[in-house]
């Protein structure tokens, strides 16, 4: 007598590998949710710090001379147009501050350095970002 049907032992046999693979899929799929939630947020990241570094830039490249009697590795001053600016850390914020004028934040989150090359160089380090800029 030829007997197809599944013993008690088989049975359990294929519901415990359906589980295992049923939980490597849960699992595989929580993990590759949470990896693409952490690349999604660290580009947003680079984006918004390679945002404020050309706005940095742009500032210093429009800046008439780096004024050196308040330059610091977290400011810097530009004489620009008769009057000064000032880009500095307030807080963990990137800030400008124009001359008679309160500051403004334009980024947050922020960890900012600034080194001076020559008279007319700065050397930018911006979260991990680098660059170094020559006024004309």
């Amino acid at each position: 007598m030829n007997n197809r049907s599944f013993t008690l032992m088989e049975a359990l046999i294929y519901l415990f590998v359906f589980s295992l693979l049923s939980g490597l899929i849960i699992s595989f799929s929580f993990w590759l949710f949470n990896y693409n939630s952490e690349s999604r947020e660290r580009t947003e990241s680079l984006l918004e710090d390679n945002a404020s570094l050309d706005f940095i830039l742009e500032t210093i490249r429009s800046a008439d001379s780096i004024y050196y009697p308040t330059v610091d590795t977290g400011q810097l001053s530009l004489a620009m147009n008769n009057t000064y600016l000032d880009l500095y850390l307030c807080g963990e914020n990137l800030c400008l501050k124009e001359e008679f004028k309160d500051p403004v934040a334009i980024a947050s989150d922020i960890d900012l350095n600034f080194q001076l090359i020559g008279e007319r160089g700065v050397k930018i380090n911006l979260n991990e970002l680098t660059t170094t800029i020559f006024l004309r």
